[in-house]
């Protein structure tokens, strides 16, 4: 997993920057919340942030609130890090948006503990998302996710003037199967047809189930 560290202090940004590596994570370092807005900005941004809340042109509550205000398919979890304890405080993070709180200066493992909680969490938004975007019987993309993400393909087509390709798929006499076989080899039959679907798209491509036995391959960089 990947997580920024917003840190104006040197000793402190260090500090984090060792043990988050030492633990396995991919991290990104940045010296305010100006610099931090700019990466999280990019389309591989963090889903995590470790922000201290006092810090030059952009603090730690400013960064949250923008990140809160724009919409993002993926949350970004955020803590604070500061040498406040009082209650007032505390409630002007989470009004922020603010997830977790971590106190300077602060212990080695609260910071892994909290983070692996953090950790959590975005796993498990990642397999709702995952859920609320698949089809159940096939595991391609359901057609709303489909569409979302088509239109987003479609957007960057136009942006670089470049090919942009479907291919929309039926399968043929699909209701003799179910009638003369049942259900069930229907279902077996969709699940081998969209595995050689998948098979035979590249690694970029992305297959949607349009609805029955139609099926919707997206070849985005593709001409005829």
């Amino acid at each position: 997993m990947k997580i920024l560290i917003a840190e104006d202090d040197p000793v402190s940004r260090r500090l984090l920057e060792v043990f988050l590596c030492k633990w396995g994570y991919d991290v990104v370092v940045t010296c305010d919340g100006s610099e931090a807005w700019d990466v999280l900005q990019r389309p591989d941004a963090p889903n995590m942030v470790i922000s201290d809340w006092m810090m030059p042109n952009v603090d730690g509550l400013e960064l949250c609130r923008k990140i809160r205000e724009i919409k993002k398919s993926d949350y970004t979890y955020f803590i604070i890090l500061t040498a406040k304890e009082r209650k007032e405080d505390v409630v002007k993070g989470l009004e922020a948006g603010a997830d977790d709180f971590l106190i300077k200066p602060f212990h080695q493992e609260e910071l892994k503990y909290r983070v692996q909680i953090g950790e959590r969490i975005i796993e498990l938004e990642h397999r709702i998302l995952q859920l609320a975007s698949t089809d159940s019987l096939t595991g391609v993309l359901n057609r709303k996710a489909f569409i979302e993400r088509m239109e987003q393909e479609i957007h960057r087509s136009k942006r670089e003037n470049s090919a942009f390709s479907l291919i929309l798929s039926d399968i043929d006499y699909f209701k003799r199967v179910n009638d003369e076989y049942g259900h069930q080899v229907g279902d077996l039959v969709l699940q081998r047809f969209t595995e050689q679907l998948s098979k035979s798209s590249r690694p970029y491509d992305f297959i949607g189930r349009y609805g029955g036995e139609e099926f919707v391959v997206c070849l985005p960089g593709a001409d005829e």
